[in-house]
Order: structure tokens, then C-alpha cells, then sequence
């Protein structure tokens, strides 16, 4: 009996030492296998990945490799395609202090895209403060199907603030260096009335990006500019909220909340998440940016000759210009929202002495002559967003 145990102890030992042996010969079996794989099928496989798996299924052997990488622009520019709104061109990183340019059909791009996509769920879902979808700001209750077409349609302008900052990594705007970014931290760029050019280097107000920013912002469409209107408003209402216990002790609050909304505009996603969701650090570094971007108004307001208009004002002079409107421009900017948002019709750009007419002998008081200030439609109004 001690001979038979004495025997399988020295057989378990032998048929361990041959497991490696083995699973060493599964592995060359199913790498040459894979070796064998056609590229098309690789390619394939690959545009359904994320980043993520994508790049660890070209790390199971040198063949599926060698063909992800020779076509990462393809696999990525196919990739792209599953975003609601993809890029044309180079897009930021969002690092924190932090932005550097990555190349269009990378897939650093397709991380940074699928990192945002990600952001903006965060910022409409974990930041009620700033955004409640389910009773937005000067929107009231929504119904279920309101709620949907409200949550496109933000995502639509967060997208769009993503786009305009991204146009500082395209040309022929030049990114900045790394070392320019680094100085938010030594509270550089908060010197107000900066020697003369070095205004032009800082990434966080970004002046060589500012003239085509705002040609951008000018050049969109009604419901666009509403809704991007009607998004950094109602971030800045959140902000206000959170700065409410500084409100008395600080002067300079109501400009420094326009300055956040001009900051929303200038670096979209990066910045919103930052501040509302990224926790101590981000939200340190939001402020900082915030802090920059009040010293430049100070600069502009002051007359200084190479200070530029900030990127809140051409949204609102293209908002004037697309609806003829000069007073009470943001409440008629809700209205206008609310019926977006509800599915109801477009609206023209009407004359607003011929509204008021027709709205004087309304009783309820409403303009146009509508139960809640809408207007009427006509050729010049925009599409529905769905």
C-alpha cells in the first residue's frame, strides 16, 4: 500500500511539472492560430472595441499588432462613428492643468473621446446642482419624453463647448507648451495687466484662439445658440448656488460668475467636470482658471488695447442678431428654450415691436400673445432637434 501512494505522490509531482510544459504548447497552438487570423477579421474585431480592449487585443501577438497599428486611423476614424457628434479635427487632452493636442484618428483621440462621453454622463447625472434634468433651471417639472429630448439636447451643447475649445489644437492656432500650463499653479497668469504679449500664452484664456471662437460661435444656428445659451446659464445659477456663502464677503461675485460661464464656453466638458464633479484638486484648478479669466476682464474693462471680448458676449450678440431681441434677453432666451425642449414649434425672428403689439392685448400678459411667451413660427424658423 505505502508503494501505491508512494507512486502517485511521485506521479502528481511529474504531471505538475509538466502543466507549464502544456499550457506553454496551448498558447504557441493558439498564437500561431492567431497568427493565422485574415486582417480584415482583426480590423473587424477591432472597431467594435473600445480603446481599452482594442489595444490589449493588439498585445496578444505581433501579427494582430502589426495590423492595428497600421490601421489606427482606420479602425478609429470607423470608431467615431458610434459618437453623436464626433470631431473634424485635433482635440485637447483633459489632464489636470493640463490640455495637450491630440492627433485626429489616434487612439489618444479616441481615449480623450471616449473619456468625455463619460464626463458629460457624470455632469448630467452626479451634478443635480448645476444640472437636474429633471426640473432644469426656469424650466420647471419635465414629463419622461421632455427629460430625453433635454438630455440630448445639453449633451448637443456640451459637444459643441468641446468643439470650440478644440480649436485651439487645430490650425492655425498653435498649442501651447506644457510649462505655460504649469503656471496657473505659481498663480502666474492672476498678474493683472501682464507685460505685453505674454497675455498670448497663456492656454487658459487662449487669445490665438479667441478671434475664430468667436467667429464659430457667430456663425450657429438659433436653436444651437439657445441651447448653448440656456446651458451656461443655468451652470452659472448652479455656481452662484455654490458660492453662496461667499457672496457678501466677495465684491467681485456676479463677475466671476460670468467669467465661469465664459470659461464653460472656452474649455466645454474639461472644465464643467472639473468643477462640478472632479472632486478637491479639479475643482481647485476650476477656480484658478475662473480667477485668470476675471483678471483678464479686468484687463479688457480697463481699455488695455490687447485685451480681447470674452466668448459669453459673441454668444449673446448672436443671439440678438438671430432674434432681434435688445431687452430681456435671458428670460426670452428660457422661453425659447422651454419650447425647444417641450417639442413644441420653432419660432421666427420676429419683430419685437410687433410682438409687443400683438402681446398688449393679451391678458394673461404674455408676449405674442401666448399663454407663456411663446412666439409664432414661419420660414425663418430652425429645425426641431430630433
Amino acid at each position: 500500500m505505502r508503494g501505491i501512494y508512494t507512486h502517485l505522490s511521485v506521479s502528481s509531482r511529474h504531471l505538475t511539472s509538466l502543466i507549464p510544459i502544456y499550457l506553454t504548447s496551448i498558447l504557441r497552438s493558439s498564437i500561431a492560430k492567431m497568427d493565422a487570423l485574415p486582417g480584415d477579421l482583426v480590423l473587424a474585431i477591432a472597431e467594435q472595441l473600445d480603446v481599452k480592449s482594442a489595444l490589449k487585443l493588439a498585445g496578444t501577438c505581433k501579427h494582430i499588432s502589426s495590423v492595428i497599428r497600421a490601421y489606427e486611423r482606420s479602425v478609429v476614424l470607423t470608431r467615431m462613428k458610434s459618437f453623436l457628434y464626433p470631431p473634424v479635427g485635433n482635440v485637447l487632452s483633459s489632464e489636470l492643468c493640463l490640455r495637450r493636442p491630440l492627433r485626429h484618428g489616434s487612439f489618444e483621440m479616441m481615449k480623450e473621446l471616449e473619456r468625455r462621453e463619460s464626463a458629460v454622463e457624470d455632469i448630467l447625472t452626479k451634478a443635480p446642482v448645476y444640472i437636474n434634468i429633471r426640473s432644469p433651471a426656469m424650466l420647471g417639472d419635465l414629463d419622461d419624453e421632455s427629460q430625453i429630448r433635454l438630455s440630448g439636447l445639453l449633451k448637443r451643447a456640451l459637444a459643441q463647448c468641446d468643439h470650440i475649445a478644440d480649436i485651439a489644437a487645430n490650425a492655425p492656432c498653435k498649442p501651447k507648451e506644457k510649462h505655460w500650463y504649469l503656471n496657473l499653479n505659481r498663480r502666474y497668469w492672476e498678474i493683472p495687466d501682464l507685460a505685453w504679449g505674454f497675455r498670448e500664452k497663456d492656454p487658459y484664456t487662449n487669445y490665438s484662439a479667441r478671434p475664430y471662437q468667436r467667429e464659430h460661435i457667430q456663425s450657429l444656428p438659433l436653436e444651437e445658440v439657445v441651447m448653448l445659451l440656456y446651458l451656461v446659464t443655468a451652470l452659472s445659477l448652479g455656481f452662484l448656488e455654490s458660492m453662496a456663502g461667499f457672496i457678501d464677503s466677495d465684491p467681485a461675485v456676479f463677475e466671476r460668475t460670468t467669467m465661469f460661464e465664459d470659461s464653460v464656453l472656452r474649455h466645454g466638458s474639461w472644465f464643467i467636470w472639473a468643477h462640478a464633479v472632479g472632486g478637491t484638486e479639479w475643482q481647485r484648478m476650476s477656480m484658478k482658471i475662473v480667477t485668470v479669466a476675471l483678471v483678464e476682464l479686468s484687463d479688457y474693462e480697463s481699455g488695455r488695447e490687447d485685451a480681447l471680448p470674452g466668448l459669453r458676449s459673441a454668444l449673446l450678440e448672436r443671439f440678438k442678431e438671430l432674434t432681434i431681441i435688445d431687452e430681456d434677453t435671458i428670460p426670452r432666451m428660457f422661453t425659447m428654450a422651454k419650447r425647444i425642449v417641450t417639442g413644441k414649434d420653432p419660432w421666427p425672428e420676429e419683430d419685437p415691436e410687433e410682438d409687443d403689439a400683438e402681446g398688449s392685448g393679451d391678458e394673461s400678459g404674455g408676449e405674442g400673445g401666448s399663454e407663456d411667451g411663446d412666439v409664432d413660427s414661419d420660414e425663418n424658423g430652425v429645425e426641431d432637434s430630433n
